[in-house]
């Protein structure tokens, strides 16, 4: 289950295209995911697909980890082995039960404490970061900045927190913002965890962009079971800055080896989220590179669907063979055991298999950037955003990216 930066309440962390007419300073979490998520239920054990599982089912397609294959780990479901797998889950009695008097409560929790953000990445959302909104109200690029965090009322926080405390099945709470590491609620929400509930039993995860270190709360983190930490880098590169603006390379680098360091330290696990666009394609290999080095897996949940003119499908295919033949160079030269061609690695958790997890990972990119069509008509609109952006924020991208420099000149740069 989840609940978005403005406190709607949706019933995955990956179905976030669509509106909720739930929200947590109107509805009970509780009875939303009691009464109200039946009829989504119903469908699903039906066998109908939901809009909302777009993304999933995009990333089946071309060979990556899902979300969905993710949950379905988790209670012992194989895809590939579906009835009998499915019958010997311990959740096997709960999807037998009656779904409209389900009792239980949500064991694993995605939470968007707000939009506090010191950044504002090139292919975020207003939703996602007070920076961006700022930027994007005077720019006129929307009528009105988003609403305040959910979770500056402590009313709304408390309500989450207790529900979470009552679970004696908890398995996974992931924070996430905005800027995790720089919102208030992070704090609160960890204190009040640590003081509730019985943090010695729960696995915790939270997504930092590598701008921010705080003793103070990597101490507090130290007194959970396990801790997930998410690290959201697009290139190590320069590049990064005008992604990620105002991010600076020389900080998120530094950043992120404190963060190996701690995860080893304290046995954390560490995993590299990144958001691949058109634009950080010709860098992409950097954040595999790193991963590599530092035996960390590249994981992410979806292939980027908006805003559309960011899509890597926006690249024509003719720019795409270079690409395509430095990253196969890639797998081709650390696929030394000819894993990659095996069967998607579905629990990408374990440490062993990290290699094979980055090899997976970018090999997904691949076939879809061979086999995904060509939307190259939004080029216009992606030079047009660029320069509005780039008016703002005194930057150009040709300085990042020299490499395009003729595609976004003939589009109107």
């Amino acid at each position: 289950m989840a609940v978005t930066h403005t406190g709607e309440l949706r019933y995955c962390r990956w179905a976030l295209e669509n509106r909720s007419n739930y929200n947590i300073k109107n509805t009970d979490a509780r009875k939303f995911f009691q009464i109200h998520m039946a009829d989504i239920r119903k469908n699903m054990l039906a066998g109908q697909r939901h809009a909302d599982c777009a993304n999933c089912y995009m990333q089946d397609k071309n060979g990556k980890i899902s979300g969905r294959q993710l949950q379905l780990n988790k209670i012992g479901v194989n895809s590939n082995q579906w009835q009998s797998s499915l019958r010997s889950s311990p959740w096997f009695e709960y999807f037998k039960s009656d779904i409209t008097e389900v009792r239980h409560i949500p064991v694993d929790w995605q939470i968007y404490l707000g939009n506090y953000c010191n950044s504002a990445c090139i292919f975020c959302h207003p939703e996602a970061s007070s920076r961006l909104a700022n930027e994007w109200h005077k720019l006129g690029f929307i009528n009105e900045i988003p609403i305040a965090d959910w979770s500056d009322d402590p009313n709304n926080l408390e309500q989450i927190i207790d529900m979470i405390c009552s679970s004696d099945q908890l398995q996974y709470v992931h924070l996430i913002g905005g800027e995790t590491l720089i919102l208030p609620a992070f704090e609160s929400f960890l204190k009040q965890l640590v003081l509730k509930g019985h943090p010695e039993n729960i696995i915790l995860g939270f997504t930092t962009n590598l701008t921010v270190w705080s003793d103070k709360l990597f101490n507090l983190l130290t007194k959970f079971k396990q801790i997930h930490v998410n690290i959201s880098v697009e290139c190590f590169d320069p590049l990064n800055d005008y992604l990620r603006w105002p991010s600076r390379i020389d900080q998120v680098k530094s950043v992120a080896l404190q963060l190996v360091d701690a995860s080893r330290t304290h046995g954390w696990y560490l995993v590299v989220r990144t958001t691949p666009t058109i634009l950080s394609l010709p860098r992409l290999l950097s954040v595999y590179d790193w991963a590599w080095q530092h035996n960390t897996p590249v994981e992410s949940c979806n292939f980027l669907s908006w805003p559309s003119h960011l899509r890597m499908s926006v690249l024509p295919k003719s720019m795409r063979e270079p690409i395509l033949k430095s990253v196969q160079a890639w797998i081709d030269c650390h696929n030394i055991d000819n894993d990659v061609a095996t069967e998607p690695t579905i629990n990408a958790r374990h440490f062993d298999r990290v290699k094979l997890v980055i090899l997976q990972d970018l090999q997904a990119y691949l076939r879809y950037l061979i086999t995904e069509p060509e939307t190259s008509e939004s080029l216009p609109t992606l030079v047009e955003f660029l320069k509005k952006l780039e008016k703002n924020r005194h930057n150009s991208i040709l300085d990042y990216l020299p490499d395009y420099e003729s595609l976004l000149r003939a589009n109107g740069y």
